[in-house]
């Protein structure tokens, strides 16, 4: 009896584990790129691309190209260091939920250490990694806006309508949309609605899917609102709002 109590045990703790993982995965991010000589175009190998303020980062392969998984939504500085060139830094870069961000380095050579040379990224027009339709907004756009909470500024998505406390998406039934906090669904299990909301001020990203969702989400059949929280960091912050 004991023996079958702790295997029990153990089974719900692995299966909490995996659902814990998938529900992390949904909130991160990806940042990719390659590192290349600027005169030469040739690929520097074993440079390293790290993200500043965090302990992320990753040295480029053969081909001059690197990959950092698992970084969560917002926006950072990366820093491309090689022995023999002057190093770079690219700010503004912005990584977005469940997508891909691009970022490629073109290092100079120097004979002589010197500053490093920085760029701020100008975010493209249409991300080549989405395949249907989304919105993003971030922290900054948020304290901008005349709106407050999640369902609020899921409205101002295009194809979304609000009538009788409801939201609809392109004709779609209320339920159909799927709502996610740091990657676990928040709906009302009894009537599908939005059963949680997350106060302005902690929100770091609000990303909206419309249509053509991944098997991920194979309970959303209209749309996919995610909302990502903010992280810790090294230093303290206060505020208020007053709202009347």
């Amino acid at each position: 009896m004991n023996a079958k109590l702790i295997r029990m045990l153990l089974s719900f703790v692995l299966l909490s584990a995996v659902v814990a993982g998938v529900a992390m995965a949904q909130t991160l991010g990806k940042v990719r790129g390659t590192v290349v000589d600027r005169e030469t175009g040739e690929p520097l190998v074993g440079a390293n691309v790290t993200i500043e303020a965090t302990t992320l980062g990753a040295a480029c392969d053969v081909n001059g190209e690197f990959i950092v998984l698992s970084v969560p939504p917002g926006n950072y500085s990366l820093r491309a260091t090689y022995v023999g060139y002057r190093a770079m830094r690219i700010r503004n870069i912005e990584v977005t939920i469940g997508l891909t961000t691009e970022v490629n380095f073109s290092l100079e050579s120097e004979a002589i250490p010197g500053p490093a040379i920085e760029i701020i990224a100008v975010p493209p027009l249409i991300s080549k990694n989405a395949t249907n339709t989304i919105s993003l907004v971030d922290a900054e756009q948020i304290q901008q806006l005349p709106v407050r909470n999640v369902a609020n500024i899921f409205t101002l998505a295009p194809g979304v309508i609000q009538q009788g406390g409801n939201y609809y998406v392109r004709g779609g039934r209320a339920e159909e949309t799927a709502y996610y906090v740091d990657g676990v669904l928040v709906n009302n299990p009894m009537n599908g609605a939005l059963q949680l909301n997350v106060i302005t001020n902690a929100i770091e990203q609000i990303q909206t899917q419309v249509g053509g969702m991944t098997a991920q989400y194979g309970n959303a059949m209209s749309a996919v609102v995610s909302t990502t929280t903010k992280t810790g960091g090294p230093k303290y912050n206060f505020a208020f709002e007053l709202i009347t």
